[in-house]
């Protein structure tokens, strides 16, 4: 499940991504799916702002235990990388490893 804390922010970036064209779109769509149903949807995932521009940070809240709380297991970001981004000599916050042609979001834990 996916609670979103910043739902202003997820609609601009939305927004950002439909300007730059459906598949940029279709690809922020997928990593959101891809934290929504982490761990066949027994986690929650809490989307809040993150820093970095047009990105997010998560708290994957884990299993809901007898007493119907949940604990952080682990937190992260859902981080915005400029086409064939590196890293080295912009102003990203994060590498990765496969630099891509389109602005494109990774999961970083």
């Amino acid at each position: 499940m996916l609670e979103v804390k910043c739902v202003d922010h997820l609609a601009a970036v939305r927004k950002y991504a439909d300007s730059l064209g459906a598949a940029v779109r279709e690809q922020l769509e997928s990593k959101l799916a891809y934290l929504e149903h982490y761990r066949n949807d027994t986690c929650v995932c809490e989307l809040m702002v993150d820093f970095a521009p047009y990105s997010f940070y998560f708290n994957m809240m884990g299993p809901t235990k007898p007493d119907g709380s949940r604990e952080r297991w682990f937190n992260g970001g859902l981080i915005h990388h400029a086409a064939r981004s590196t890293g080295v000599g912009s102003p990203e916050y994060a590498v990765t490893l496969d630099p891509q042609d389109a602005p494109h979001w990774n999961v970083h834990t």
